[in-house]
């Protein structure tokens, strides 16, 4: 089995090509019209091809939705993983075995991008605004406009760029089943009426995440209760040592973000779990603290994640006592 068909499994060339000028003979401008679709994006609009054969992909959620759609692409950024040295994250190293990297989400390489010869580019506006003149001199390019709380808009805009729009409607439609799945089981387990917090601990502080993020997104969709100060539309509110009590919750899911310095990460994670605040949460009291996988949890926020996400949630919960009796 190829490895995209795996990766299915866990979820069930120029300006020239933008438009067509007056000066372009009748002949061209009707073939143009038969191979190319008008897709409308962060940017505007911009006349893609029907059937796109090499495809650079500039974010790392866009890779994992043309994954999902069965497709590879030519050319991609890195993902951000947690080990430097790591290329792509784990969940999707094989099927990009062969994939090109063309630098990173903040950092594009244009001359390896125009080498590839693509004739799609997939990308954000949050992320390369400044160079989407440069990338469309290259091929048809398509932006979304940001990724925080947008997974279900992007795979959407990314699904239709490609002409696959149907086919990104049914992965959607099959993280609902996952996700209306899974919230039956807990509560049926008695879970949903806890509170869930998601926290991160990186080398010189902590945050803990509101609902627009993409793992208290889909905490939020599975129907758990909030903190108060957490349920709310934004990113994500850092915190001091003095703050820790913002923090709590009966169920905290906590990830270390310290790419740079993976030890110095942790030492300083277990130095806020250790603090007397920290272990004065109801988390705490109740043995309701988890870690979870950052490169899933906080840098990915694409399709294939967020059934990775729902498994965790499962995995973790599905096995202990809500009353605090962990297993």
């Amino acid at each position: 089995m190829q490895p995209i068909k795996r990766l299915l499994t866990v979820i069930g060339l120029g300006l020239t090509l933008a438009g067509c000028s007056d000066d372009v003979p009748q002949q061209e401008q009707t073939q143009t019209a038969d191979t190319h679709r008008t897709v409308q994006h962060a940017m505007g609009e911009t006349r893609a091809p029907k059937t796109p054969k090499r495809i650079v992909v500039l974010s790392t959620e866009a890779t994992e939705t043309l994954l999902a759609l069965g497709i590879a692409p030519v050319g991609a950024v890195r993902s951000s993983t947690a080990d430097p040295a790591d290329t792509w994250f784990a969940h999707i190293r094989e099927a990009m075995a062969d994939v090109a990297v063309v630098g990173e989400e903040k950092q594009v390489n244009l001359e390896v991008v125009a080498s590839l010869k693509p004739d799609l580019i997939l990308g954000l506006k949050s992320r390369q605004e400044q160079i989407y003149p440069q990338l469309s001199a290259i091929a048809p390019t398509v932006f979304a406009d940001q990724f925080h709380g947008a997974l279900r808009e992007n795979l959407m805009l990314m699904s239709d760029a490609v002409n696959r729009k149907p086919e990104g409607e049914q992965l959607l439609a099959t993280l609902d089943q996952h996700i209306a799945s899974l919230s039956t089981c807990l509560d049926e387990a008695g879970w949903l009426d806890q509170q869930v917090a998601v926290i991160r601990f990186q080398v010189t502080g902590a945050r803990f995440y509101y609902n627009d993020s993409f793992a208290a997104s889909l905490i939020k969709a599975l129907g758990f209760d909030r903190p108060a100060l957490h349920d709310t539309s934004g990113f994500a509110e850092p915190l001091t040592r003095e703050r820790i009590p913002e923090a709590d919750a009966d169920v905290q899911f906590y990830f270390t973000f310290a790419s740079a310095d993976p030890v110095k990460g942790e030492q300083n994670a277990r130095s806020w779990l250790d603090n007397p605040l920290w272990q004065s949460l109801q988390a705490s009291q109740k043995g309701q603290i988890f870690q979870v996988n950052n490169d899933i949890w906080n840098k990915s926020y694409g399709i294939l994640s967020a059934h990775k996400v729902l498994d965790d949630i499962e995995g973790l919960l599905l096995k202990a006592d809500p009353s605090g009796a962990q297993g």
